[in-house]
Parts: C-alpha cells; structure tokens; sequence
C-alpha cells in the first residue's frame, strides 16, 4: 500500500507528520509533499508535473488542510485525479467542522484525530473491503454520501510513533525554479527558520471563537 500526503502551506504540519509515522508503524509507505504558501501559484504545472512524479504509483492521495486552504485543496483534487485516477482523501481541521462542503469535493474525509482512522482506512482499501462503518470516515459510494460515525479522541498518546521527519520519503516545491525536491536540513531550515516545534498534549486550554476549539466546546 503507497500514500501521498500532501500538505499546503505549513511545513510544520504536525498532525500529517502524525498520521505518516502511524501508518509506517502499521507497515504503509507513505511520502509527504510539502506546497509552501504561495497560493497564487498553486495552479504553476511544475506543482503537478512534481507530485505526479512523486505519486504515480500511489493507491491514495491525502490532503491535510484548513480553511485557509480550501480553495487550493479543491483544485489540487481535481487535477490530480485527472492526472492520477486515484482515490483524494481530506483531513484537517476544516473536513472536521465542514465536512459536508468538503465531501462534494473530495473521495473520503477523515473526521478528527485520524491516526488511528487512516490505517484502518489503508487496510480496507487493501484488502478491498468497504467502506462501511468505518468510524472517522465520510466517503462517496455510488451517488450517495456515507457519514459514518465519529471517532472518540485516542487516550494513550504514548502508543503513538513521533512525527515523521524522514526527509528521505519527503519532498518540497519550490517555486523560485519550479522543481519538486527532495527535502533536506537546508530547505526545511530555509522555509521554516532555526525553530523545531513539537506538541506534548492534543488539543488547547483556550477557547478563541475562531478556532476549532470553540466548535467542540
């Protein structure tokens, strides 16, 4: 089983590096594409040409986004799987508190912490089991929209890999000469400056009427 995930405009992007690590725990292989944010550029046929040649052998592609993203992700979608044929999966923050919006545009969203959701998710597709009762999951089946039920929050982060920093499965744009790299201490550092940030804890003590925290409070 090979995944493509694909991350725009946060290279940090901790919960994605969560779900990668999980899922090689879990005997998946998995390669990251990290879009820097420059969103006007999203449509340059470099970004394309760049990630098909890093997911062509791909069985699914996942998405990681927020609302600041949609757009992009929508139309990443949309050429990909003309480029690809493969099923797009959305996670994040805004498949979580939007996910009827996101549904009509991708093939799967994964609903909350997706961990543990998108192993089982990788095992289904295969061993060609359905979809079906699949907690965590929303998916698309012949016209109709399957809204599974929702995943409880995990309670022993310690099962849990680190995040995936295996530069050597990673990739990055960059734009100043429209080539898809591989990732590196030097393009890391460049696009994120001298800084590694980590979380020891899920979830915020705050309650700020923008964030998603507000939505489940």
């Amino acid at each position: 089983m090979e995944i493509t995930l694909i991350n725009v405009g946060d290279i940090i992007a901790y919960g994605l590096r969560c779900v990668s690590s999980n899922l090689k725990k879990h005997g998946v292989s998995t390669r990251i594409v990290f879009i820097p944010p420059r969103f006007a550029d999203i449509s340059h046929d470099g970004l394309f040409s760049g990630i098909e040649a890093v997911a062509r052998d791909s069985d699914l592609i996942g998405i990681s986004l927020m609302a600041g993203q949609f757009k992009s992700a929508v139309y990443l979608t949309e050429n990909l799987k003309k480029r690809l044929g493969v099923p797009v999966c959305w996670g994040g923050v805004h498949p979580t508190i939007c996910p009827d919006e996101c549904i009509e545009h991708a093939d799967i969203i994964c609903r909350g912490e997706a961990e543990d959701t998108v192993v089982e998710l990788a095992r289904r597709m295969q061993d060609r089991e359905g979809l079906h009762g699949l907690a965590g999951v929303w998916f698309r089946h012949e016209g109709e929209i399957i809204r599974n039920p929702s995943r409880g929050i995990p309670g022993d982060l310690d099962r849990y890999p680190p995040p995936d920093h295996d530069f050597g499965s990673q990739y990055i744009f960059e734009y100043a000469t429209g080539t898809m790299d591989r990732m590196s201490e030097r393009n890391f550092f460049t696009h994120r400056g001298n800084r590694y940030t980590t979380l020891p804890t899920r979830g915020c003590a705050m309650n700020c009427t923008y964030c998603i925290n507000n939505y489940f409070s």
